[in-house]
């Protein structure tokens, strides 16, 4: 009865308890880059300073144009950045999630395969040991 008591926690509570931790990471991730805001405010001017319009003459005017035109460039290469590093780490956590669900699956199995394996007589070829 505790066999079957811990085979059924560990695919069933266990294993909804490692997903929920799993998202939750993710959502951390995902938070902490904000891919989707980065999204959003992807033209956006980048720390403007002092490029208010003053409507003094043509030349002021001209010289806020150029300032509101290289922040924008400079936010939207700046939030680029952010958005294909957020989006690269959180591929490289999505695969190691992957590996990490498929690893809990199987871990249970592992002792019988184990012991099987050595019934059988295996030994594994490993370079430069004398067996």
């Amino acid at each position: 009865m505790l066999v079957v008591s811990l085979v059924s926690w560990w695919y069933l509570a266990g294993f909804l308890v490692r997903l929920r931790g799993l998202r939750a990471a993710l959502a951390r991730t995902a938070d902490i880059f904000s891919v989707g805001l980065m999204l959003r405010t992807l033209f956006d001017p980048f720390r403007q300073i002092d490029a208010g319009a003053t409507g003094r003459g043509l030349a002021e005017a001209f010289q806020a144009f150029l300032s509101r035109l290289i922040s924008r460039v400079v936010g939207l290469v700046m939030r680029t950045g952010m958005i294909l590093v957020g989006s690269l780490v959180l591929l490289v956590q999505i695969v190691v999630s992957l590996a990490v669900i498929l690893l809990h699956l199987v871990m249970p199995v592992m002792p019988v395969v184990g012991v099987a394996m050595m019934l059988m007589g295996w030994v594994p070829e490993i370079q430069g040991l004398p067996w």
